[in-house]
């Protein structure tokens, strides 16, 4: 019995339990080095934060407009009025439902600005192709 007692004590001197901390199994940095990207990385967060602060992103709209009239402007054929129309509408409605998100918002918003570049531009060659 007690070299039963022993071998237990022995199995569970070396076992690990789950809540033991983990080293890492990747190569070593040097402390200068890995200061340096903690910078970094401390310093490309408050940048990215303070671009998406309120109002920071509004002179990105114009572009995204241009580039729905890009769009146009490289598609192989013309867009029919009323695709390019339900387009801009249903986007236009995603970014009016994503509205009270932080990061869906402004991605919509940049894609409705983008269906409307494009419906715009359609509509705008429908209106001098059928002018008399």
């Amino acid at each position: 019995m007690a070299r039963q007692n022993s071998r237990t004590q022995r199995a569970q001197a070396g076992a690990k339990t789950w809540d033991a901390p983990r080293r890492r199994a990747d190569v070593s940095i040097p402390d200068g080095v890995s200061d340096a990207s903690g910078r970094l990385h401390e310093t490309i967060s408050a940048w990215a934060v303070a671009e998406v602060a309120p109002g920071r992103l509004m002179p990105w709209l114009p572009v995204a407009f241009g580039l729905g009239i890009a769009v146009y402007f490289t598609a192989d054929r013309e867009p029919a009025l009323w695709t390019a129309s339900a387009l801009a509408f249903a986007a236009t409605v995603v970014a009016v439902l994503t509205r009270r998100r932080a990061i869906a918002f402004p991605l919509a918003l940049g894609l409705a600005a983008m269906g409307l570049g494009l419906a715009v531009s359609t509509l705008h060659t429908a209106r001098i192709a059928h002018q008399p």
